[in-house]
């Protein structure tokens, strides 16, 4: 049910069931034992089974028994309500004051303790005072997003409560409580007590909204946007919550990469691809082939492999472990390709033919360095990649080939795959003359020289400047591209002469 003095204009939540599971009813005071999520992959969390949280300076319920220094007993000393998993979050900006409340709640129908009316519900709850009277603000929290208009005196109060009110609940009614809005349950990034998600008397950053909206903000007329991601979170875990199996090749892998991992997060898949399997940790993948050890797949590089489709992409699986090439980058193989990282590109796939002339030519030791894109298509059906210092192209017609430094340059500037020049057809040569070097491409060449720079030979003027030994002849390097000349010729000069052409007629000139 939802309440408050206000236009509720608009609710985002998410649409699937907030929580996956509902405890049995526990006899000792007639509510469900505990409550669970399914955890959230994606952002590394394990699913979470909590008790209702009834007794310690960790749960909020202690102080709500009648004598909070007598143990808890039922129905005498017991709380009239507790809570299984609680939030809250404040914002305090100038006359503005905003509380967020959430909550997987027990409590009584009629506030008494007494068998027979124990209800179960979750809650969002959101208090704002002083804003613009009879104006709309849009808040947005870990479990969605609402759009609701202040009252006469600049206030919202809201409420949401979703679950079984109608007692006596029974178990399938109490498992209405874990359709609301609610889940998964948030906890702390890091620290958390031993046994706890967080700690209600402390402030803490806090992950697995199902969102990513791990905070609580309010905008709107008067304020701007007024925002916070501390959060008091209270949640006891299940005692009796069974810890997920790590077993086989994955365990042996588990047990040299823990502290890298952490725990695991999903039972272990098998019968995949290839006969393989993996399972999903804190922090990572542990994925394996048949008779094959299992490997590691941890950070960016995972966040990559799993962007792509993991085992089921073009990579397949892991056959390493993250290695180091070089400093300041790391490295991984898998069947047909490999994922590289370092701080200046981020993680990059490389694989196909040009994976295999990155391998040939050195990889990141080589002259290429790291790749900065991943590969994108090109003219006529070929592919390129970006590194930090060239580049590696590829098309059926002329196979894969790495470009770099000057006639790398040269090439781009003219249009790369796209212009005359075409793709390249050979990788760079070197050890010319007067220690030049040169790249062969579909439609001419790019030389380079110490003297001269790089640049494009083509066409009949080409023809007549191989006929003449190219730069170990007599007219040497070319010393500017091809210029256009009167009577719709081209002229090219060399460091030995001069090549021109005229429709039916090509001459040489010979530098004096």
């Amino acid at each position: 049910m939802a309440a408050g003095a206000m236009l509720v204009a608009t609710v985002a939540v998410p649409a699937q069931a907030a929580l996956s599971d509902t405890g049995p009813i526990d006899p000792s005071h007639g509510f469900p034992a505990w409550y669970s999520d399914a955890g959230n992959v994606a952002a590394g969390l394990g699913p979470l089974q909590l008790e209702l949280c009834l007794d310690g300076p960790l749960c909020l319920a202690t102080d709500f028994r009648p004598d909070p220094d007598q143990p808890l007993s039922y129905p005498d000393n017991f709380p009239d309500e507790a809570f299984w998993w609680a939030g809250e979050a404040s914002i305090e900006s100038g006359n503005t004051s905003a509380l967020l409340v959430m909550a997987q709640e027990a409590a009584f129908a009629n506030e008494a303790v007494k068998a027979g009316d124990q209800v179960a519900f979750s809650r969002i709850r959101i208090r704002i005072d002083g804003l613009t009277a009879n104006s709309s603000y849009t808040i947005t929290h870990p479990y969605g997003t609402v759009t609701l208009s202040a009252d006469s005196t600049g206030t919202i109060n809201y409420t949401l409560d979703e679950g079984c009110f109608d007692t006596p609940c029974t178990q399938e009614q109490f498992g209405r409580a874990a359709n609301g809005t609610v889940g998964p349950f948030l906890r702390w990034t890091s620290g958390a007590p031993e046994g706890y998600v967080g700690d209600p008397n402390v402030e803490h950053a806090v992950v697995g909204s199902p969102t990513g909206n791990n905070f609580f903000q309010v905008e709107g007329p008067g304020i701007g946007t007024l925002r916070t991601d501390r959060f008091a979170i209270q949640g006891k875990i299940d005692a009796a919550q069974e810890p997920l199996a790590v077993q086989g090749s994955i365990a042996a892998k588990h047990a040299t990469v823990a502290a890298l991992v952490g725990n695991p997060i999903t039972d272990e898949v098998t019968a995949q691809r290839f006969g393989g399997g993996y399972q999903k940790f804190e922090r990572g993948t542990i994925a394996y082939l048949p008779a094959s050890e299992a490997f590691a797949v941890v950070g960016g590089i995972n966040t990559v492999w799993n962007s792509v489709g993991a085992q089921n992409s073009d990579l397949g699986y892991p056959t390493s472990d993250e290695y180091s090439p070089m400093a300041g980058g790391v490295m991984q193989d898998f069947q047909f390709g490999k994922i590289s990282w370092n701080p200046v590109t981020g993680s990059r796939i490389t694989k196909g033919g040009i994976g295999v002339t990155w391998d040939k030519v050195g990889g990141p030791l080589s002259g290429l360095g790291y790749p900065t894109t991943d590969e994108y298509a090109t003219a006529n059906g070929g592919v390129t990649q970006a590194f930090q210092f060239g580049q590696i192209v590829w098309s059926p017609a002329t196979g894969s080939r790495f470009i770099k430094g000057g006639i790398g340059a040269t090439w781009i500037n003219i249009g790369g795959p796209q212009s005359p020049l075409g793709y390249p057809t050979s990788d760079e040569v070197g050890g010319l003359v007067q220690g030049g070097a040169k790249q062969y491409f579909q439609g001419g060449e790019v030389i380079w020289s110490p003297a001269a720079g790089a640049r494009v030979v083509t066409g009949g003027i080409r023809a007549a400047w191989v006929g003449q030994g190219s730069e170990g002849g007599r007219l040497g390097y070319p010393t500017t591209n091809e210029y256009a000349i009167g009577g719709g010729g081209y002229a090219q000069d060399y460091q030995g002469g001069r090549i021109t052409w005229r429709p039916g007629n090509l001459t040489v000139e010979w530098a004096k």
